[in-house]
């Protein structure tokens, strides 16, 4: 400002409410878009020789406050995110005093952004970002929009929460049946043609000594003793790798009910899988979504499964070794099944969003841990070279300190020697706090959201409703 007396009074009208202050008192704090003002100033008001500003009074005067101190104090009762949005709007830089950091910023909106998206973030995830209301056929639309609510917002309907304890109970017996399927107590053994293929494809004959009548030997094939006779009896077809385990889905298959369970449970839950695509607007989107991914995934490692069970002669192949690892893999996919119903609960949604603000931390953990596994390592195989029983080598030894490092602790290796205990000790001590810290990082985070969470579920959206017009007020 370019006034001739710097004590000359300047009158501020905010919203009806009269401000006087200084020349001095605006000079103060440079630059400030206060401190730039003339008469020239598209603010100035000529008839009342006045500058006016459309902002709330109430901030102004705390504006004012910066002006004359030259330090930003933010009052507890201020809201964080306005005052940043008043400091902005006068365009003050000035130093932050320490006393206020936590009320500034503490309290900063980026959290509650988030908490505001995270619904349209994970309806994205299904791939059903915004529903319109007019789809294609004015019969199919109510339908489509009650599924739509219904797996969106499974807890708000009752169509929701029947479809979801539905979809639940699918899931739940899925894995329940997987988990009966590969115990012996849940299969029975072959028929003796099924077994005689298996003998028939080793190179056996039906003359050898050790082609076994099965059919003669067993009469009560659910008794699991003679089942293990089975399988000791079989001992000497195939190779190393045909153990037990690979013979018993070789020499016997699922139980009929537990069969008809599976591709009963397994076809509904093909037929849920085939529904949400449907009325999904992004196929591709949901197509994309990891856990729908698995969801297919596992439907189609089921009918394989259920092809191999008709098949038992690949089991006794050694090519099929990888092929019966990577199916196993894939087949034990539907137990992710249980996540994608979890995340219709908001407290799942926050922990994952306190754990993807936590992905830094936690970066930062899997490096220490692997930098100081090295160490730990390096120096317990150094302190047990001369034993000749322990850490054959350094690999085994970072292994040990990283199963030490995490207090899990197999007991498969371990020192013997004097130093090594001591090494040893200071590894377990330094792994217990290296994990407490980003533990409580990670716990102040899901407090936080979820103290935010409960604060949003708890805010009221006030909306205008326009007021109809009073009998009384019609014109004659």
């Amino acid at each position: 400002m370019n006034y001739n007396n710097m004590d000359e009074k300047i009158k501020f009208n905010i919203r009806g409410t009269t401000f006087v202050t200084r020349r001095s008192t605006l000079d103060n704090l440079i630059p400030s878009r206060l401190s730039r003002l003339t008469k020239e100033s598209s603010e100035y008001e000529k008839n009342t020789d006045e500058y006016f500003y459309d902002r709330s009074p109430s901030f102004f005067n705390w504006i004012l406050d910066i002006h004359s101190s030259g330090e930003i104090h933010v009052p507890s009762w201020m809201c964080s995110v306005r005052a940043l949005q008043e400091l902005e709007f006068w365009e003050i830089s000035c130093k932050v005093q320490p006393c206020c950091w936590k009320t500034l910023y503490e309290n900063d909106n980026g959290i509650l952004e988030s908490m505001m998206v995270m619904d349209n973030d994970e309806i994205a995830s299904r791939g059903s970002e915004v529903w319109p209301e007019k789809t294609h056929g004015r019969v199919c639309s109510p339908v489509i929009k009650v599924l739509r609510d219904a797996y969106d917002h499974p807890f708000k309907s009752r169509t929701g929460k029947v479809f979801f304890s539905l979809a639940l109970m699918l899931t739940l017996t899925s894995i329940f049946t997987y988990a009966l399927s590969v115990h012996s107590f849940t299969r029975v053994i072959r028929s003796d043609a099924e077994i005689r293929q298996i003998y028939l494809s080793l190179g056996y004959s039906m003359y050898d000594e050790d082609y076994p009548n099965l059919v003669n030997e067993l009469d009560d094939t659910s008794n699991e003793t003679q089942y293990d006779d089975v399988i000791s009896n079989s001992g000497g077809c195939g190779d190393e790798w045909f153990n037990a385990k690979v013979k018993m889905f070789g020499l016997t298959r699922m139980h009929p009910v537990l069969w008809y369970t599976e591709v009963i449970v397994n076809g509904l839950l093909l037929i849920e899988f085939i529904v949400r695509l449907l009325i999904a607007r992004g196929k591709f989107c949901f197509l994309r979504n990891p856990l729908n991914v698995c969801d297919l995934m596992s439907i189609i490692a089921f009918v394989f499964v259920i092809c191999l069970e008709e098949n038992p002669a690949f089991f006794i192949n050694e090519r099929s070794k990888p092929i019966l690892m990577i199916l196993g893999i894939i087949y034990t996919t539907r137990t992710l099944r249980i996540l994608r119903l979890a995340f219709a609960v908001d407290e799942m949604k926050i922990l994952v969003y306190s754990l993807k603000s936590s992905l830094r931390m936690l970066s930062l953990l899997l490096i220490c841990f692997a930098v100081f596994s090295i160490l730990f390592g390096s120096l317990m195989y150094s302190f047990e070279i001369f034993s000749n029983d322990t850490f054959e080598n350094v690999f085994i030894s970072v292994w040990w300190a990283l199963i030490t490092m995490t207090t899990v602790g197999y007991g498969d290796e371990y020192p013997k020697t004097p130093q090594g205990y001591v090494l040893g000790s200071i590894t377990t001590m330094f792994g217990v706090v290296l994990i407490a810290m980003p533990i409580a990082i990670l716990s102040t985070n899901f407090a936080t959201y979820y103290g935010c969470y409960k604060l949003k579920s708890k805010a009221k959206v006030y909306k205008h409703t326009p007021c109809k017009k009073r009998d009384h007020c019609k014109a004659t």
